[in-house]
């Protein structure tokens, strides 16, 4: 009976190394590791046209690429591709949880298209994710952008109010006045 499970257990290792050793695992470490060549060359290029063919390469060898598909949605963004950017932004948050940066892209995708609830849940993810890189010390430098995506959090819950109260009829003093300045004579 030990002998059995000796075999059995020894047959399980060859398979699994066969497995893990196979063409196809080698093809998918090989193609990942030439999109991130991809990625990198894409970083240095001066045409956003350049740029996005690039990184559509990139990730059609290696689609659980985070950083290409975060970039991608970002040429997709300023292109006025609003769905194609939010679908980059969701796969690249989906492959990598810890980047955090397309978090700000979904923000922005939901704020443009009025989804104020889902733009504030997004804003909140980012700057908290922000929090967490300043506690590391901003290893990817991206503090500078605290400021700003607190203030589209801010006019996110802003607008959310407004379209609850629209709702209800009922429109606050602090709605009505929040854009007025007092006039010093």
């Amino acid at each position: 009976m030990l002998k059995k499970n000796k075999i059995q257990i020894f047959l399980s290792i060859v398979i699994v190394l066969s497995i893990s050793l196979s063409p196809a695992s080698i093809l998918c470490e090989t193609s990942c590791e030439r999109a991130e060549e991809l990625f990198q060359k894409s970083l240095r290029q001066t045409s956003f046209s350049d740029e996005k063919s690039i990184l559509r390469e990139a990730v059609s060898l290696c689609p659980q690429h985070a950083g290409a598909w975060n970039n991608l949605g970002t040429i997709y963004e300023k292109e006025g591709k609003l769905k194609k950017a939010e679908n980059a932004y969701r796969l690249a948050n989906e492959h990598n949880p810890e980047l955090g940066i397309p978090l700000a892209g979904l923000g922005d995708m939901a704020m443009d298209q009025g989804r104020y609830q889902e733009a504030i849940k997004w804003y909140q993810a980012f700057l908290t994710f922000l929090a967490s890189e300043k506690q590391k010390g901003d290893p990817q430098n991206l503090g500078i952008y605290e400021e700003e995506y607190q203030a589209k959090y801010d006019q996110a819950n802003l607008k959310l109010k407004i379209l609850k109260d629209s709702m209800t009829g009922v429109v606050s003093r602090e709605i009505i006045t929040r854009g007025l300045k007092p006039i010093s004579l």
